[in-house]
C-alpha cells in the first residue's frame, strides 16, 4: 500500500511544481520534457533490470497506450495552467470514476447502484465548485474541463494498459508507454515553442527533474507495481492523498486561496469517488 500512496503524494505536489514552473518552463515543453526525461529513465531501468525478456505485449501497446498518455498530459497541463493547483489536483482525483465508468463500455463491468450514486455525488461536488459557473472565471472553467478531459483519458489508459501490466509487469508497460508519449508530444511542443519561450534557468532545471524522475518515472512505476499485487478498489482509494497534498501547498507554497465552494464541493467528491471505490470490493 505503500507504493500507490507515494505516487499520489507524488502526483498532488506535481500541481503545484506545474503552476510554479510554468512562467519557466510552459505546459507543453514541460509536458516533453516530463515525458523524455521520465521516459529515459524508465527504459534504463528495463534494460538493467527487465532480464533480457523482449516483453512483445509492452512494445505492441506502447503506442496505443503513449497516444493516451500524451493526451493525458496535454489536457492536465492546459488545464493547470488556466486553473489553480489545489482545483487541479481535486479534479485530478476523479480518475478512479473515469476508470469505472469506461471499465463498463470497455470491459463488460457494469456499475452497480453504489457506483451510480458515488458519481452522481462527486458530480455535485464538480458543479459547486464550479460555483455555478459564477464563483469562477472563465479561463478556470476552462481549466476544469480540461482537467476532466485529463482524468477520462488517464482512466483510459489505466483501462488499456491493463492486460499488459498483469501480464508483464509495470516496469516495460510504463516504459514504451512514457516513450512512446514522448515522440506524441512533439508537434504540441513545437506549435507552443512560436508563442511562448522556455527559460533555461534553475528553476526549470528543478521542474523538468521533479516531472520526469518523481511524477513521471517513479510515480508511475510505483503505481503499477499497486495495481499488481493489490486489488484495483483499495488502490484507487490513493487517489484521496492527491487532492489534500495539492490543495495544502497550494495554499502554503503558491499563496491559493481555498474559497468556501472548494471546500464544500471538494468534500462532495470525495465522498462520491469514496462511495464507488468501496464498492469495488
Amino acid at each position: 500500500m505503500l507504493f500507490p500512496l507515494i505516487s499520489a503524494a507524488l502526483w498532488g505536489v506535481m500541481y503545484v511544481v506545474s503552476k510554479f514552473g510554468f512562467s519557466a518552463v510552459p505546459p507543453m515543453a514541460a509536458g516533453f520534457a516530463r515525458c523524455a526525461v521520465g521516459g529515459a529513465a524508465l527504459l534504463a531501468a528495463l534494460r538493467l533490470f527487465g532480464g533480457g525478456d523482449a516483453f512483445p505485449q509492452a512494445r505492441r501497446a506502447g503506442p496505443r497506450l503513449g497516444f493516451w498518455v500524451a493526451l493525458t498530459i496535454v489536457a492536465q497541463f492546459l488545464g493547470t495552467d488556466l486553473a489553480d493547483a489545489h482545483i487541479g489536483a481535486l479534479v485530478g482525483s476523479s480518475a478512479p470514476l473515469a476508470t469505472i465508468v469506461l471499465g463498463a463500455f470497455l470491459l463488460d463491468e457494469r456499475p452497480s447502484a453504489v457506483q451510480f450514486a458515488g458519481i452522481a455525488v462527486a458530480a455535485a461536488g464538480f458543479i459547486v465548485v464550479m460555483g455555478g459557473g459564477g464563483a469562477l472565471g472563465a479561463h478556470e472553467r476552462w481549466g476544469i474541463l480540461l482537467l476532466l478531459i485529463s482524468a477520462v483519458t488517464w482512466g483510459t489508459f489505466t483501462v488499456a494498459g491493463a492486460p499488459a501490466v498483469r501480464s508483464e509487469g509495470a516496469l516495460p508497460v510504463s516504459a514504451w508507454a512514457t516513450a512512446w508519449g514522448c515522440l506524441f508530444l512533439i508537434p504540441p511542443a513545437i506549435v507552443e515553442s512560436f508563442f511562448r519561450h522556455t527559460t533555461f534557468d534553475l528553476r526549470a532545471l528543478g521542474v523538468v527533474l521533479y516531472l520526469g524522475l518523481g511524477a513521471t518515472a517513479l510515480a508511475w512505476y510505483l503505481w503499477y507495481k499497486g495495481v499488481e499485487r493489490l486489488p484495483a478498489w483499495l488502490v484507487s482509494l490513493f487517489f484521496f492523498v492527491q487532492p489534500l497534498v495539492g490543495s495544502l501547498l497550494g495554499a502554503l507554497w503558491l499563496g491559493e486561496r481555498l474559497t468556501r465552494n472548494f471546500l464544500t464541493g471538494g468534500a462532495l467528491v470525495l465522498l462520491g469517488v469514496a462511495l464507488a471505490a468501496w464498492e469495488r470490493s
